[in-house]
């Protein structure tokens, strides 16, 4: 797995120069990204304005708080995966 080589690839950086991330708090937490397949910011007043639209997200089947125990482990492992694929990225040498 290699990070941004389009922008770091050709710049002879270390991996340590790199930042690596799947999700940010503009509008999407890591959380969010397991449990929305949209984002629901109408709590803050924007009008759900606010944030990018294209989370590439998907709630596990069910939207938003829930209290099946399937669909909280199934979230779990996804969020261990993208946190896993965030650490053995590399950027290219």
């Amino acid at each position: 797995m290699l990070a941004s080589p389009d922008i770091y690839g050709h710049q002879g950086r270390e991996p340590e120069q790199s930042i690596n991330f799947v999700t940010c708090h503009d509008g999407f937490t890591l959380n969010d990204l397991v449990s929305y397949d949209k984002k629901h910011n109408e709590a803050n007043g924007e009008s759900n304005r606010d944030g990018a639209d294209a989370n590439l997200s998907w709630n596990c089947g069910v939207e938003g708080p829930t209290e099946d125990l399937s669909v909280e482990a199934l979230r779990n492992r996804q969020v261990k995966n993208f946190l896993a694929v965030n650490l053995l990225a590399l950027a290219p040498r």
